[in-house]
C-alpha cells in the first residue's frame, strides 16, 4: 500500500486484523502515518452512496442531541473566520450532518453553504433547521473555483480514502489565502498510548485514517496549504454520551448497559461535562494557491 504522504510502500503492523478493527492498522515506515489495511476498498462515502433513503445510517435523538450540545465546541472556528477573512465570509461546511454548526454558522451572519451525503442528515437538517444541505459528496457537487472563502470539515478526513483528492478539490473551490479548518481524532495523546487498540476512535468502523499533529501537517503541506494555528480541543457532552464511549472502549455491553441505567437512576444521564484529554487536534490552514 502506498502511503497518501510520501509515497513510501512499506509498512509495520501496528495492531493486527481483528484486534482495533476488521482490518489491520499499519504504520508507514518513513512518515509514520496510520492507516488501516483496506483491502475490501470500503468507505462510509461508498456506502452512501450505494445505499437508498431507507438504508442510509438514522438520525437518532441521542446522536441529534450530540450535535447541538456541542455547538459551542467549535464557536472559536466562527471567531478565527470572522477575525481573518470577516463576518460575511462564504463558507463551505464539508460533512455538515444534522446541520446543527451550519445553523449556528448562518445566525452569526456567514454565507454559509452544508454538504452532506447522508440523505437521512440532510433531511433532518432540512425539517430541524429549516435549511437545504447539498446532499451529495464534494467532487460531484462541483463547485467553481476559488468560490469559497473557507472551508471546515469536521471528523470527516479520517473517513475518506484518499484524503489528497478531497484537499486538491477544497483548493480549487477555495479563492487563494482562502481558509480550510479541519478536526480529527489527534493519535499521539496519552489516553491513545494507554488505551492503544481499545481506544475509542481507532475501533470506530469507518475510520480509515489515524492522524498524529506531524502526519496531518505533513499531509495539508504536500497539497499547497500553510499552517496557520493548530491546538488540542475538548468537547462537550453528556454522561451518557461519555458511558457510550466507555462501551466501545470497553467492549462490553453489558458494562455500558450497568452503567446507563445506575446513571439513569440518579438522575446524572444528561448532566453536561466538558473533556478535553488532548485526543482531538484542530489545525487551521491558508490555501496558498495565487491567481
Amino acid at each position: 500500500m502506498e502511503c497518501i504522504i510520501c509515497g513510501h510502500s512499506e509498512s509495520t503492523i501496528i495492531f493486527p486484523a481483528g484486534v482495533a478493527q476488521q482490518d489491520a492498522v499499519l504504520k508507514c515506515d518513513n512518515c509514520g502515518l496510520l492507516v488501516l489495511d483496506n483491502a475490501s476498498g470500503y468507505s462510509d462515502l461508498s456506502r452512501l452512496e450505494k445505499s437508498s433513503h431507507t438504508s442510509a445510517p438514522a438520525i437518532t435523538d441521542q446522536y441529534a442531541e450530540k450535535q447541538i450540545l456541542q455547538i459551542p465546541d467549535y464557536a472559536n472556528i466562527a471567531d478565527f473566520i470572522a477575525a481573518e477573512i470577516g463576518a460575511a465570509a462564504n463558507i463551505l461546511e464539508i460533512g455538515s450532518n444534522t446541520g446543527a454548526f451550519l445553523n449556528y454558522l448562518k445566525t452569526r451572519g456567514f454565507k454559509a453553504v452544508g454538504l452532506e451525503p447522508n440523505k437521512n442528515a440532510a433531511d433532518y437538517a432540512a425539517q430541524k433547521f429549516c435549511h437545504s444541505l447539498i446532499n451529495s459528496d464534494l467532487k460531484s457537487a462541483e463547485f467553481n473555483d476559488s468560490e469559497f472563502d473557507a472551508a471546515i470539515m469536521l471528523h470527516v478526513i479520517e473517513h475518506l480514502k484518499n484524503p489528497n483528492i478531497e484537499l486538491s478539490e477544497i483548493r480549487r473551490i477555495l479563492r487563494p489565502g482562502g481558509l480550510l479548518v479541519i478536526e480529527t481524532p489527534s493519535f499521539d495523546s496519552l489516553i491513545f498510548k494507554i488505551l492503544k487498540h481499545r481506544e475509542r476512535s481507532i475501533r470506530c468502523k469507518g475510520h480509515l485514517f489515524f492522524f498524529t499533529p506531524e502526519t496531518l501537517k505533513k499531509l495539508l503541506i504536500k497539497n499547497g496549504f500553510e499552517i496557520l494555528r493548530f491546538e488540542y480541543v475538548g468537547r462537550t457532552l453528556t454522561v451518557e454520551r461519555f458511558i457510550h464511549n466507555l462501551g466501545i472502549i470497553s467492549g462490553s455491553v453489558q458494562l455500558k448497559n450497568f452503567l446507563l441505567r445506575a446513571a439513569e437512576f440518579i438522575r446524572i444521564n444528561k448532566l453536561k461535562i466538558k473533556i478535553n484529554l488532548k485526543d482531538m487536534q484542530r489545525i487551521y490552514v491558508k490555501n496558498i494557491k495565487s491567481n
